[in-house]
């Protein structure tokens, strides 16, 4: 695994100890950089659409 992944792993296996099954992040499809950091630690791309929704506190 790359020097890149290794965060990555170690997000697993605290993950795993704390009894998830999965993990994800989100990144805008521009985001070539992150996209190719990903997959390089074993990640795969989602079919799903995501939509987030942000909420500007000093608006609320």
């Amino acid at each position: 695994m790359s020097s890149t992944g290794e965060p990555i792993r170690l997000l697993a296996e605290t993950a795993r100890d704390a009894g998830c099954f999965e993990m994800w992040v989100g990144t805008e499809v521009s985001n070539t950089a992150a996209r190719r950091t990903y997959e390089a630690s074993g990640g795969t791309a989602d079919d799903e659409p995501f939509v987030s929704y942000v909420w500007d506190l000093d608006r609320l």
